[in-house]
């Protein structure tokens, strides 16, 4: 959206739009005041050597959350959908 500067002070903001039984979705951006600069969707799993992920609540258990997950909205499967797309054809080369 806009460019930052060398040496530019600015804050990354985390938010947790929901999870399902393999990861958590999140939205970061990076602001500059109240403008935002640049925004990353992001599809997180918690990884342990040796072991399989972590599912989403093992972690909320961990930290004590017992909440469900908020709704996800319609555009975040539309996008998982595309990712496993994307994933399978950029492995085929």
């Amino acid at each position: 959206r806009k460019s930052l500067s060398l040496f530019q002070r600015f804050d990354i903001v985390t938010k947790v739009l929901g999870w399902d039984n393999k990861y958590f979705y999140l939205v970061q951006y990076f602001q500059v005041k109240q403008d935002i600069y640049a925004m990353a969707l992001v599809k997180a799993r918690f990884l342990r050597t040796g072991s399989p992920a972590l599912q989403p609540s093992a972690i909320l258990d961990l930290i004590n959350i017992k909440n469900e997950s908020p709704p996800l909205p319609e555009w975040i499967k539309t996008w998982y959908d595309a990712d496993q797309k994307f994933y399978k054809y950029a492995i085929m080369d």
